[in-house]
């Protein structure tokens, strides 16, 4: 993980439901989401987020906004040591 300040006063939505190949894996990802729903202000690796063992897997992320807007993104995990690419939302 590397730190990224530019997410330091930054407050995301509100996770609802991260899922990888189909397992709720939302406790564990809010952890690493943070209080301030801005990724703690790092940027993690897929290894990070998902575990050693998720290549190939799908992981489908859902958010709602204060306007209660429902918010997902998705995609595949292709290399473990790559950074993540989490779109600010």
């Amino acid at each position: 993980m590397i730190d990224f300040n530019f997410l330091n006063n930054y407050n995301g939505p509100n996770l609802q439901n991260c899922t990888l190949d189909g397992v709720d894996i939302t406790e564990e990802i809010r952890t690493l989401y943070g209080n301030n729903n801005n990724w703690n202000s790092k940027i993690y690796t897929y290894s990070e987020l998902f575990g050693d063992d998720s290549i190939g897997k799908l992981y489908i992320f859902k958010f709602i906004n204060e306007d209660n807007y429902e918010i997902s993104f998705n995609g595949v995990v292709n290399n473990i040591n790559d950074y993540a690419d989490m779109p600010i939302l």
